[in-house]
Parts: structure tokens; sequence; C-alpha cells
């Protein structure tokens, strides 16, 4: 794959990163595939992220208007829980607690790492992407519960 990382307009070989793009003219999942650069397709909590972010937007009901977000922003909530989501979607998929981005020469470097059982920042509002996924995590993990109610709540409100 020659997917690589670029800025400025949209193409099906050039974007920012990794990403599930909800627009009608090019909906889809867009893995980033350069070898030694980024390449994602190695990385499943990544593609498990962009995977909720479908199923949310596809089976559910999205309004998230997908502004950019970094760690300890105060989003929109739509956008925060749509982040959440996706963050949590991913771990509840594989179980597992972390999700990790790698890149660089031979996929050595970690970019991201989401602890869905820690803070990365200090906010722990509605507006906070990290409290939402780590609220959305407990849920999943919790024996009263589980997957299957929040998975309805998602297709059915």
């Amino acid at each position: 794959m020659n997917n690589r990382p670029g800025e400025g307009e949209f193409t099906k070989d050039m974007f920012v990163s990794t990403q599930f793009d909800s627009d009608p003219a090019h909906r889809g999942l867009y893995i980033m595939g350069a070898e030694n650069v980024n390449t994602d397709e190695y990385d499943t909590g990544v593609i498990l992220h962009e995977f909720g972010h479908y199923v949310e937007d596809v089976l559910s009901c999205s309004d998230s208007n997908g502004d950019a977000h970094a760690i300890g922003d105060a989003l929109d909530m739509r956008v925060a829980f749509s982040e959440a989501w996706g963050n949590a979607f991913s771990s509840m998929m594989r179980n597992e607690l972390l999700v990790t981005d790698t890149y660089g020469p031979l996929q050595g470097d970690t970019r991201v790492v989401i602890n869905m059982a820690g803070m990365r920042s200090p906010n722990h509002f509605w507006f906070d992407e990290d409290a939402l996924g780590n609220l959305l995590y407990a849920l999943y993990g919790s024996p009263d519960i589980g997957f299957a109610p929040l998975y309805r709540a998602m297709l059915t409100g």
C-alpha cells in the first residue's frame, strides 16, 4: 500500500492519518500503509478504533463533526463521545486496556498509548474523551453490564 501521511486535499492514497471518513464522496476506512513511515495495518487497536467510528456512524447515529482533538482538550460533546467510543470499542473488541500506534522504521516507534484504565488528562467531564472512554470501558468490564447492553444502546438508543 502507498497510503502516506500528507496534508492538503484528501485523496485515496494521501491523508492525514488512519481514519474513518463519513463524507459520502469518499466514505470508508483509510489505513496508513507507507512502509517504514506509518503502516497501521499492524496496529489492530488503531484499526478497531476507526471501525468503532464506522459502527457508530453506520449502525447507530453519529453527529460528530470530527474536529481535531488532543489530550486535555475540552471537546464538543459529540466529538468527545465519538472518540471515547472509538477508544473503548477498540479495547472492548480486543479485551485489552492499551491502544498503541506504531510508526517509523520497522514500526519500531510508539506514537500513542491509550490506557483505558488510566487518565491522560486532568479533565474528568463530559467534554473529555478519556473520561468518557474510561466510563464506557468500565461499563463493559462490569459483570452487571458488559458489551451487549452498550451495543444495543448504540443500535437502538
